[in-house]
């Protein structure tokens, strides 16, 4: 069965949690890059300071079928519009 993240996108402030779950079996859940820390289960911990705003993609490999995977992106830090100052 192919493996699905049930969140889409989520925002996540320093030191914030998310769990997430998966739709189609059991699965491993790594980041890329290494940034907070995710357990087997999907809980993942955002990092305790965020100096800029990042993102951080977390994948969910199949145990049953390591073919299958599902990824999904976490925003960490706040997301402002950037506003250039153009002088004058």
């Amino acid at each position: 069965a192919a493996i699905s993240i049930n969140q889409t996108i989520v925002s996540l402030a320093a030191g914030q949690t998310v769990q997430f779950t998966t739709s189609g079996g059991q699965a491993a859940f790594s980041l890329s890059p290494s940034l907070g820390s995710i357990t087997f289960n999907g809980l993942y911990t955002a990092p305790a300071s965020i100096p800029s705003p990042r993102t951080v993609t977390v994948t969910a490999t199949s145990v049953a079928d390591p073919a299958s995977t599902a990824s999904v992106v976490v925003r960490l830090g706040e997301f402002r519009p950037i506003r250039i100052n153009a002088g004058g």
